[in-house]
This record gives structure tokens, C-alpha cells and sequence, in this order.
């Protein structure tokens, strides 16, 4: 047996070891390819194309400060994020990515780009935004395996809700009014317009599409809980494995960790570009932090 275990704990010191070369290369590339494919071209009508760090073309709304500016400048957003992201997209290899709240389309593109095969399910309240995700996807050559829904996840479906849109923050809108101003951070910001959104629960969308979310982000602006409630059969079901979700400290029901942690025990959360355990989500609203949690079924 010690003869065995001298051989063995090379070889797993080894795999480890090229594990962490593999990382370090990819964020390598990824300062690379930010340096080549850095340029941009306005077009006209507050719209602007721009190039993702991976070489993916995407469009922007110029009027939004608070994603737009880094798509323009730097073609990356939420680096720590990202980079994780595309870390379990390689480990999971989904057929089905849904990504909830899409903003300008950023993590569903690259996840396209990461799967040749997966099709990519885009929902974004905003129709202004749901309009550059269709000329990304489009001008990408995606378009045959990529959906785009401009309806609110939400429990139920057929109903309007009113979405608000601050000035100058697309991304960040939502459909309490009340939150704006947290949500900018700036006290004083101005709703652009209000719009009605049809809803959908997810369950609904995916039984009628015949699919099922492998691997999703949710980032709806503190909506997470409704979203769960139209969503937990497909949670449910073997094949939905990993969830990114935004999770805003004190803003949800006692009942959603524990909900949710009943179908995806295994909690950890995204700190300094790491996967970190979390064995109590509620410290996150004990210290006020707001925090992305990826949710897996299985380590």
C-alpha cells in the first residue's frame, strides 16, 4: 500500500499543480486578447459595437454608465465572476445555459462562445437591451441556437408588471421603484420611463420549449424569489446543476436559502475570484454584503 500511495501523491500533486498553470494561462490570455481586441465604433442612436476580451462582438447602449463603460473600455465585466463563470462552463459542459436578468447579453455570449453545441436562453426585461442582445447574437453568427426573451421571470405568468428604468443605469432596472436609488447609488437618480412587461414563470417556458436550465445566472435586481417560485420544478430536475445567483443582503423571505439550498445543497460564494464556501448564507445579511452564490448540486 505505501508503494502505491508513493506513486500516487505525485500524480495527484502534479494534476493539482497543472490545474493552477491552466489558470494562470487562461488569465494570461485573457489580458492578451483584452490588449488585441480593444476597439470600439459608434453607430449612431445611442449604440455603439464593441469587442468582448474573447474577441466576440457586442453592442451597447452608450447612454448607461454603469455596464456599458467597461464593455466599451475594456471588454470584460465582473472579472472575478467571469472568470469562474467560465471556469464551471468548462467543468459542466451544459447543453442549456439560461441567463436571467441578461443586461447587454455578456455572460450568455460568452458562454456561446465557450460551448460550440449549448443553446443560449437570454432573458431581459428591458426591450431596449433585449434589442442589442438580438444584434450581438446575430453579428456573432449565433442566432440559430440562441433565444432571447423579453418577458419578466416571475411565479406566474401573463401578467404586466411595471418596470422601472433609472437614468443612465439600463441594467439596474426593476420593477419596485423604491430600489433605484440603492441600486445606482445615487440618491438623486430619475426614472427614464416606466413600461409594462409581460411575466413568465420559468417552469412554463422550459415545458413548453422542451428544455431544461443546466447551468444559469439570475441577477434580476432582488426579483430572485419570484423567480424561484416559478422555477423550482426545473430546479428540480437532475439535469438543472449550477446556478450563479445575485444574492442582495436582507431582501428575501426567511424561507428562500432554505428552499433553495433543499434542491442545491452545496452553497459557496465569489470572493477575490475564488469559490469560497458559505455553510451560512444569513452571515451575508448580518454584515450587509452583497455577494454572488453558486449553487451545485454536487462540489
Amino acid at each position: 500500500m505505501n508503494i502505491i500511495n508513493n506513486i500516487l501523491n505525485p500524480c495527484f500533486q502534479i494534476k493539482k499543480e497543472y490545474r493552477k498553470l491552466l489558470e494562470k494561462l487562461d488569465e494570461i490570455a485573457f489580458f492578451a486578447n483584452r490588449a488585441k481586441n480593444s476597439a470600439s465604433v459608434y453607430l449612431g442612436n445611442n449604440t455603439a459595437l464593441t469587442y468582448l476580451y474573447n474577441g466576440q462582438k457586442i453592442y451597447v447602449d452608450t447612454r448607461d454608465i454603469s455596464v456599458a463603460p467597461h464593455l466599451l473600455l475594456s471588454g470584460e465585466w465582473e472579472m472575478d465572476i467571469t472568470f469562474q463563470w467560465i471556469k464551471l462552463l468548462r467543468e459542466y459542459k451544459p447543453k442549456y445555459v439560461f441567463d436571467l436578468g441578461a443586461n447587454s447579453g455578456y455572460f450568455g455570449m460568452l458562454a456561446a462562445a465557450e460551448l460550440a453545441l449549448a443553446e443560449i436562453h437570454f432573458f431581459e426585461a428591458n426591450p431596449r437591451l433585449s434589442e442589442l442582445i438580438l444584434k450581438s447574437i446575430a453579428v456573432n453568427g449565433i442566432s440559430s441556437r440562441s433565444k432571447v426573451i423579453n418577458k419578466c421571470i416571475s411565479s406566474k405568468d401573463d401578467q404586466l408588471l411595471e418596470l422601472v428604468i433609472p437614468d443612465a443605469f439600463f441594467g439596474s432596472a426593476s420593477f419596485d421603484q423604491r430600489l433605484i436609488p440603492s441600486i445606482s447609488n445615487r440618491d438623486d437618480v430619475k426614472c427614464i420611463s416606466k413600461i409594462m412587461v409581460p411575466t413568465l414563470s420559468l417552469d412554463a417556458y422550459c415545458a413548453k420549449m422542451g428544455v431544461i436550465p443546466e447551468f444559469l445566472k439570475i441577477d434580476v435586481e432582488e426579483f430572485e424569489y419570484e423567480v424561484f417560485l416559478g422555477s423550482e420544478a426545473s430546479f428540480r430536475h437532475p439535469n438543472c446543476r449550477c446556478i450563479f445567483m445575485e444574492y442582495t443582503p436582507n431582501a428575501y423571505p426567511p424561507n428562500f436559502i432554505s428552499s433553495l439550498k433543499s434542491i442545491f445543497p452545496v452553497v459557496r460564494i465569489i470572493q477575490g475570484g475564488e469559490l469560497k464556501n458559505l455553510d451560512r448564507v444569513e452571515s451575508l445579511d448580518e454584515s450587509g454584503d452583497w455577494g454572488m452564490l453558486v449553487l451545485t448540486k454536487v462540489i
